[in-house]
């Protein structure tokens, strides 16, 4: 694909130095629909589900040499309320995209860790009968940084940790009412967060790969509230014989936690499915140096 090649021509010329050289270049690019489904509590126990779509790529370059190496992370991830049921009100839709560049070293075949940056820009929009006439849009930049391993005890079995801290950028929010505009936006200030989560990989056979998964992400809005997200899950991943493709299946379990100063606090539990398929052109390192890091995700946990 041109995008790729253009993509690797600039990130070999960006690292054509001693501390870069005969450099690896590999990748892979997946496509997934999942979905999170339950009962709010908070509105008597009604059913819900809402399918997402996500879209991703990533690109690593490593020097044989010096075991310094580079990815580059693309992710989208949304959906539309029509797909959540056609006879709402309202209208609209929300979703994310951005990415993320990871600095890596890697140690040996069985030990690579990483430092990385992202960004990850959130919208929404909204019209329709339960908004009155009004039709609403609200953009969010997340930024976020922090470090990573990879460590392969066996050869079968490889295990990952990642912990960064989130830092909202803007806001930009719009209401429009057919005639006249109200738009405001501006840095969003005494908000933090962070992310911890982690997983492992065990390859039960050449084709067949089971693991599992953990993450908690928290944001505290201005000390008055916290709002925080809870999940695990389990993997089932089969690689085809004949093409570089595999095919993935997760199931788990996510619970979200709100807790506002004054109010109290409030829980919501759900439960997540995701059927991803994979492309992996060309071959890979051996070892923890061909394991390509995650990126996580509020819309699409692991991408």
């Amino acid at each position: 694909m041109p995008g790729r090649t253009l993509a690797a021509a600039i990130m070999v010329g960006a690292f054509a130095s001693p501390a870069f050289a005969d450099p690896i270049l590999f990748g892979e690019t997946s496509i997934d629909f999942h979905g999170v489904f339950g009962e709010l509590e908070s509105l008597d126990s009604e059913d819900f589900g809402i399918p997402v779509v996500h879209l991703g790529g990533k690109l690593a370059i490593r020097s044989t040499e010096s075991g310094l190496g580079l990815q580059i992370d693309g992710n989208f991830n949304g959906f539309d309320l029509d797909w959540v049921d056609p006879g709402l009100p309202t209208g609209g839709k929300m979703f994310e995209f951005g990415g993320a560049a990871h600095l890596t070293y890697t140690f040996s075949e069985a030990l690579k860790v990483g430092a990385y940056l992202g960004m990850q820009r959130h919208h929404s929009e909204f019209s329709g009968d339960l908004l009155g006439y009004l039709s609403l849009d609200i953009d969010v930049d997340n930024f976020f940084y922090g470090f990573e391993v990879i460590a392969m005890p066996r050869a079968d079995l490889t295990v990952y940790a990642r912990a960064n801290v989130i830092n909202p950028g803007d806001l930009t929010f719009s209401i429009t009412d057919g005639i006249d505009v109200f738009e405001e936006s501006g840095p969003l200030d005494d908000i933090s967060g962070l992310h911890i989560g982690g997983g492992f990989r065990h390859r039960v056979s050449n084709r067949w790969t089971v693991g599992g998964d953990m993450n908690y992400s928290m944001l505290d809005f201005y000390g008055d509230l916290e709002w925080s997200t809870f999940d695990f899950s389990g993997t089932l991943a089969y690689n085809f014989a004949d093409i570089p493709l595999s095919i993935m299946a997760r199931v788990g379990y996510l619970r979200y936690d709100f807790s506002l100063d004054g109010w109290g606090s409030a829980h919501e539990d759900g439960m997540t499915a995701l059927i991803r398929l994979t492309y992996t052109p060309g071959a890979t390192p051996a070892g923890a140096d061909g394991v390509l890091f995650d990126d996580y995700s509020l819309f699409g946990g692991n991408n």
